[in-house]
This record gives C-alpha cells, structure tokens and sequence, in this order.
C-alpha cells in the first residue's frame, strides 16, 4: 500500500470520503425474478437458475453498476485516492460499502455479496 500523504488528507477531505462510503444507494425494491432477469439482459446470458455462482455474480454486479450510484462516485474515489497515495484502500472500502447495502436490501444476495468482499480482499494480499 501507498504512504499516505498527510499534507492533503485534510478535515473537508476526510468529511467527503465518509460521504461518500455512506452514499451507496440501492435506488429500487425489486423482486428475486426481477434482479436475475435483470442480470440476463446486463450481460446478455442465459444462466441455468438464479441459484447458480454465476447468476448470483451476475445479480450482485448488475445492481451495483445500475441499481446504485457506484460508478458515479468511483472517479470521485479515484481521484481522492491519488491525492492521499490510499486510492486502492479507498476502492475496497466504497466497493465493499455498497456490497453491504445491497446484501442488506437483497438478502437472498448476501452470500454473493460476502464472496466478492472476500474476493477483493484475497486479491489485494496476493498483489
């Protein structure tokens, strides 16, 4: 990981990636049919049942990019990432805060939404 550059994590800085790590937002209260068919039309596959890892992933992935405000505030992250050298830190915490939200709203996702908090973590220790 990055040294922190202390010179511009400032207050104002610091209040705006809390900001940020508590505006995911999962904009909709949708059904278990309605998330997988969802996931079938965001990556144009057909999945054996919405059980199925892949289906899961899929349902977990689409309503993080269209359900939430994620990619909206990853440029946001980014770049205060590279402002204070934490910007890998800073995109595990936003990413794993909006898997939090959507697990909580969508607990038949939770599992999914565990294993890929895992999997980000897994990926950062063997970097």
């Amino acid at each position: 990981m990055a040294s922190t550059n202390h010179k511009y994590v400032t207050e104002s800085y610091i209040k705006e990636i809390y900001n940020i790590f508590n505006s995911c937002v999962v904009d909709e209260d949708l059904t278990e049919e309605q998330v997988y068919q969802e996931a079938m039309d965001y990556t144009g596959k057909q999945y054996k049942s919405s059980s199925s890892v892949r289906a899961q992933r899929a349902m977990v992935n689409g309503l993080r990019h269209q359900h939430t405000n994620y990619d909206n505030n990853l440029n946001r992250i980014n770049y205060l990432g590279r402002i204070s050298g934490e910007q890998e830190f800073l995109y595990r915490r936003y990413r794993n805060s909006c898997l939090t939200k959507i697990a909580n709203q969508y607990s038949f996702l939770s599992d999914e939404c565990a294993r890929q908090k895992k999997c980000v973590e897994m990926c950062t220790i063997i970097k």
